[in-house]
Order: C-alpha cells, then structure tokens, then sequence
C-alpha cells in the first residue's frame, strides 16, 4: 500500500499534467481566431481528448469525488445532438457545432472536478490573466495601427473596421471572453482579506479588461456589463436593503458617466448605440 506522501505526490502530478493541458490548449485556442478554424481544430481536439483522458486516468481505482455542477450541461449535450439528428438542415454544421459545446463542456468538467489545489487554480488563473493582457494589447494594434490585421494573416472583414477583435475574428467574441475573465479578475480585486499585491494585480487586470471591452464597441456586451455591474451590489452584497440599494445607484451612476463619455468620444459607439436604439 503506497504511504499518504506517496499518494499526495502523485495526486499532484495528475493535476499539474491536467493545468499544463488547459493552459496549452486554452494558449492555443484563444490566440488562433477562437479555434474555430479547422487547422486548429486538428491541435485543439487531441489536446482536450488527452485532456480528458489524463483526468479519468487520474481517477482511476478510486471513487471520484463529483461536483453536482459538472452534471448541469449534459441535459444540454443531448439536446443538442437531437437537434442535429432531427431538424438541423446542414447536419456536418450541426455536429461542428456540437463538438465544440462537447469540448467545452469536458474543459469545464476538469477544471471543475481536476484542478482542486489552490496554487494550481492560481496559475491557471494567472494563464487566463495574461491572456486576456495579450488579447487586449492585441486589439490596441488593430485598433490604432493596422485596423485590417488579423492572427494566422488574415485580413479583417470591411464590416469590422473600426472594432477591435483581438486575437479573434470578429468583435463580439473577444468581448464575450472579456465577459467571462472580467468578473473574475473584480472579484480578486474586492475578495474581503485579500493581500494588497492580489488587490493590486485584480486592478490592473480590470482596467486592461475594460479598456478592450470598450475597444470592442459590442453593445450586447456593454448592456450585459451595465447590467451586471448596477445588480451586483444589491444582490451580492451584505449589509441592509437600503445600503445595498445606495451602492447600486452609485453603480448606475458610474454606468451612465462612462455611458455618456463613450457617446461622446467614440463616433462608432454612438453609430451603434444609435441603431441599437433604432
């Protein structure tokens, strides 16, 4: 019988090949156009089956321990391939698209069940940080240098021009994976005990995340953020009804100073806010 020590230190091995995984695999993705192309689909599907294989071998001879989360998508998985086989029209697009929400959902089963020791979440998390660090000096370049320039030395659609995509290809894309990374990096910033180099770092990152969330010029994001950022306060905070309204209506009035600023300094965000509102 293999000693605790023993059993520890290959528990770890496990989970640091699993992080190594998730950080090439996500590294390679978000810096490729989403992945979505098919000569990155041909790295990024053995990545997450060997992914997926190294977490079910790190389980094996055990009795898993399962969070209730990681059953929460599948009902979705099979609704989805019923729609492929019944009513889809193009059924090769359907299960494309099918792979890639069974991708994600296998990400998300091993991150969630995988990754369980506090400095191998810190440096994933770190991993998604300077990704998103990259995206947004990336959408810096496409939007004041070159707006035509796009990763693998593809040009920008004409319909884009103006927007900034980053390391993706369209737009609204880089700014629904700011939406993902945003929230996490103000919850590091305002996490109650936390160190003033965590409180520090959380900052910067909320800063350079806006800063590419507003080069997007995505409305749907920008109404989600809005949204989210006058509710938070009330819904997640502490304290009596009324404090907990007061901060919200700091929050919306935050919301509309940064509104009206963007209405005024940024032509494309008043087009769009326009025939948005139209």
């Amino acid at each position: 019988m293999e000693s605790p020590i023993a059993n520890s230190s290959r528990a770890a091995v496990w989970e640091w090949t699993q992080v190594a995984l998730l950080a090439l695999n996500l590294g390679w993705t978000t810096l490729c156009l989403g992945g979505y192309r098919p000569e990155t689909l041909i790295v990024t599907l053995p990545l997450t089956a060997l992914l997926l294989a190294v977490h079910l071998a790190s389980r094996w001879g055990e009795v898993p321990r399962v969070h209730p989360a990681g059953w929460w998508l599948l009902p979705f998985l099979a609704y989805a391939a019923a729609n492929v086989a019944w009513i889809t029209p193009e059924r090769w697009l359907g299960w494309r698209d099918w792979l890639g929400w069974a991708q994600m959902i296998a990400v998300f089963w091993v991150v969630l069940n995988g990754v369980r020791s506090r400095p191998a979440r810190v440096v994933l998390f770190g991993v998604l940080g300077l990704l998103g660090v990259v995206a947004v000096l990336l959408a810096c370049y496409q939007r004041f240098v070159n707006p035509s320039w796009l990763m693998l030395g593809r040009t920008q659609a004409a319909q884009f021009l103006g927007r900034a995509s980053g390391p993706f290809g369209i737009p609204n894309s880089l700014a629904a994976w700011l939406l993902l990374v945003l929230p996490a990096a103000a919850a590091m910033t305002v996490e109650r005990g936390a160190r003033a180099e965590q409180r520090i770092i959380g900052g910067f990152l909320v800063l350079v995340f806006a800063l590419g969330l507003i080069l997007t010029v995505s409305r749907g994001a920008w109404l989600a953020a809005a949204v989210v950022a006058v509710l938070w306060p009330f819904w997640a905070g502490r304290g009596r009804w009324l404090r907990r309204l007061g901060y919200s209506g700091v929050a919306f009035a935050g919301v509309s100073v940064i509104g009206g600023a963007l209405w005024l300094a940024m032509p494309t965000a008043r087009e769009r806010l326009h025939q948005m509102r139209q």
